[in-house]
C-alpha cells in the first residue's frame, strides 16, 4: 500500500496529482525491488481517491508505468487516513 507519496522522513509530498502519483508508483518500485520484484509484475492495483476528477492526471503518470495493464479498480471514498488524497494498494508476484 502507497499513501499519497511519503518522503523518507515521513513527510506526506504535496502538490499536483501528477507529483503525488509519480512519488507512489517510485515509492512502490523501490519497495517491489527490494522484494526481488518490480513493477512488471504487479497483477491488481486498486486506488482510493477523494475526488475521482483526478483520474486523467493520475492515468498520465499510471498507464505508461504499467504497459502491461494489470487489472485496476478506482474507488472514490469520503475520506483517506492522514488527510491524503490519493492511496494505491499494489498487489504482485515477488
Amino acid at each position: 500500500m502507497q499513501y499519497q507519496a511519503i518522503k523518507a522522513g515521513g513527510n506526506l509530498i504535496k502538490g499536483s496529482t501528477v507529483e503525488k502519483t509519480k512519488a507512489i508508483i517510485q515509492n512502490a518500485e523501490a519497495i517491489l525491488k527490494e522484494a526481488g520484484s518490480g513493477l512488471d509484475r504487479v497483477v491488481k492495483v486498486v486506488v482510493y481517491v477523494g475526488d475521482v476528477s483526478i483520474m486523467p492526471d493520475f492515468a498520465s503518470v499510471y498507464d505508461p508505468a504499467f504497459p502491461h495493464r494489470p487489472a485496476r479498480s478506482m474507488v472514490e471514498v469520503s475520506k483517506l487516513p492522514a488527510g491524503v488524497e490519493i492511496q494505491v494498494d499494489f498487489i504482485a508476484v515477488v
